[in-house]
């Protein structure tokens, strides 16, 4: 994953190289995914601090008991701002960032594309907000509606999720 800035063309650039959706959708492995901010306003991350009197339940704690207390110690937490500059460095790294989820908000200016990102193997989770007046995406050389994006990525989710699980006897 890459993120690249042209400032005086107001344009950020997420460029993801995706193996999963490579062998998919049958790709070449060069293929990657574009997605292109114009008349870029707001760029901004976030990390997640968690609430100082969080705790992690004792072992012998029924598991619904324990999620129940780590979502309300979560709900406590808050995201904090953090330097984007400092984040396109660390992308820059050799770790890897995965795009978690991903949301946009369209139809109206600014459109915001929020992006949850988690890097390996440190698993840190970033909440990536983008401001911009319009984003195209991209697969290779092609230009891509929205709707025909959002299917592309869609596709391989639904066939992962109808895979048999690990251990299953299903066929």
């Amino acid at each position: 994953m890459s993120f690249e800035s042209d400032f005086l063309a107001r344009t950020l650039t997420i460029a993801v190289n995706s193996p999963y959706h490579w062998e998919f959708h049958k790709l070449p492995a060069e293929t990657s995914f574009r997605i292109v901010g114009e008349n870029v306003r707001i760029a901004e991350v976030f990390a997640f601090e968690p609430w100082l009197g969080a705790e992690e339940p004792p072992r012998e704690t029924q598991w619904e008991e324990a999620q129940s207390k780590r979502l309300s110690d979560y709900e406590k937490g808050r995201l904090i701002s953090t330097d984007w500059n400092a984040f396109v460095a660390d992308v820059e790294t050799d770790e890897d960032y995965e795009i978690m989820n991903a949301e946009l908000t369209n139809g109206r200016s600014p459109e915001v594309l929020e992006l949850g990102i988690m890097s390996y193997p440190n698993s840190n989770y970033r909440t990536v907000r983008i401001h911009a007046e319009r984003f195209r995406f991209h697969v290779g050389e092609r230009e891509l509606p929205l709707q025909d994006f959002r299917e592309f990525g869609e596709a391989y989710w639904k066939h992962f999720a109808q895979r048999p699980k690990a251990g299953s006897t299903e066929t």
